[in-house]
């Protein structure tokens, strides 16, 4: 066979084969590209970058389709085209709806942190309140690392610190509007040393002179003078003071703090060394307000004289009272205690050894009484005889006073049950 016969056999075939396909196209009847509008959102388009045209941009709508049919696309009548080549060709037939792809280029916008290294987002994120380093942690995952991390949440000070006089001044200032808003802020308490600062007698001065609606205050193992116990007085609102190891306090100034802080309902004066002037005023003068009353310390200088006053002044309202090593008081005092102390949960007398073993028994049949103290009162087998005798008592389980102290126990991160520091 020659090579002439051979081309004209496979034009022959591949007519054949294009009339074939002509007239399959010609004969299917394609139907209309449909969407499930109402269970297909622009949201969840967008999440794969697509959106979907409406009928105004410029597209032929569809006719109206006859008893719910789709009518069929047709193609050209003066020609065969490839579908895929009209669709290149930017045609839309009728009815045909067209997805146009989101362009998210313009979507990255700039972020000028991340140029900064860690160690200098910690600087800045050192200058932002804690609240506002919260927020920060929910940008992102770098930011939520940067903003928790733990130099960020120390204290801003060392428990050794010192506040000069000017230093206390300049932080009044600083983050307050005025002294009298921040010491509404203050109500919290004046920190000892060992919650996180101390305060020299410059400063406390300083301190009180600008705060005058306190409403709790701790002055612990702080140097108090007479003048700033008259400033601690200027806080008529004031229902806790805890003045424990505090040095200086005289009877003029325990007298300023007990007429001007009239609403006081917690009172903790124990190992102040005061002297017998200055209890024999804390007997005459105490509020009639207070419920917790913490005396301790005061060894041979408290007298039966001054408990019974004092009791017969505020025992009837006190909760909780602590006399421990006060070595003087006696069978007089027990008999005040019995007399007045009608409303006492919980006592303590630890080291009052001319307290004998019978009157504490008889003390603790008080129908009030839930917690008596008496440590190094008896021995061991003492303590064993008085607890069989009050077995409804609890003897001896808490060595150490609570009264008007800011932070009790383990709980190292609250001031007076309000958060502080995580």
């Amino acid at each position: 066979m020659s090579s002439s016969d051979d081309e004209s056999s496979e034009q022959c075939a591949s007519t054949s084969r294009g009339s074939k396909r002509r007239r399959s196209m010609s004969s299917h009847s394609c139907g209309r590209w449909r969407v499930d509008t109402e269970s297909l959102t622009e949201d969840m388009l967008g999440d794969v970058g697509l959106s979907l045209m409406d009928d105004s941009s410029g597209l032929p709508t569809p006719p109206d389709s006859q008893a719910g049919t789709t009518p069929a696309l047709k193609p050209p009548a003066d020609a065969y085209l490839d579908p895929y080549s009209v669709m290149a060709e930017s045609y839309v037939p009728e009815g045909f709806l067209v997805f146009k792809r989101r362009n998210r280029a313009g979507d990255r916008l700039y972020d000028p942190f991340c140029r900064l290294s860690d160690e200098i987002m910690l600087k800045i994120f050192g200058l932002l309140s804690k609240s506002m380093l919260v927020r920060c942690g929910r940008v992102c995952r770098r930011w939520r690392q940067l903003a928790f991390d733990e130099t960020l949440w120390r204290p801003r000070r060392p428990a050794t610190a010192a506040y000069p006089g000017g230093d206390i001044h300049a932080y009044l200032q600083r983050t307050s509007e005025s002294a009298e808003r921040h010491a509404l802020r203050l109500e919290a308490g004046v920190p000892g040393p060992e919650h996180g600062c101390r305060l020299l007698p410059k400063a406390l001065r300083t301190l009180m002179a600008a705060c005058q609606s306190l409403q709790k205050l701790s002055l612990e193992r702080c140097d108090l003078t007479d003048r700033g116990c008259a400033n601690i007085a200027a806080n008529t609102e004031l229902t806790a003071l805890n003045c424990a190891l505090a040095t200086g306090i005289t009877a003029v100034g325990l007298g300023h703090i007990l007429n001007g802080c009239t609403r006081l309902e917690e009172l903790n004066l124990g190992w102040t060394e005061l002297s017998a002037a200055a209890l024999a005023k804390l007997a005459a003068c105490i509020p009639t307000t207070v419920t917790k009353l913490n005396i301790t310390g005061c060894k041979d200088e408290l007298k039966d004289s001054h408990v019974r006053q004092l009791l017969r002044r505020a025992g009837s309202r006190l909760r909780e009272l602590d006399l421990s090593d006060a070595t003087s008081i006696g069978q007089g005092a027990f008999d005040a205690m019995m007399q007045y102390l009608s409303a006492i949960e919980n006592i303590g007398f630890s080291r009052c050894y001319n307290i004998p073993a019978m009157n504490c028994v008889q003390l603790g049949q008080l129908s009030t009484l839930k917690r008596m103290e008496v440590y190094n009162c008896f021995n061991e087998a003492g303590v064993e005889t008085l607890r069989r005798a009050l077995p409804k008592l609890q003897i001896n389980t808490q060595p150490f006073s609570e009264v008007a102290r800011p932070t009790v126990g383990n709980r190292r991160t609250s001031i007076w049950e309000q958060r502080v520091r995580d």
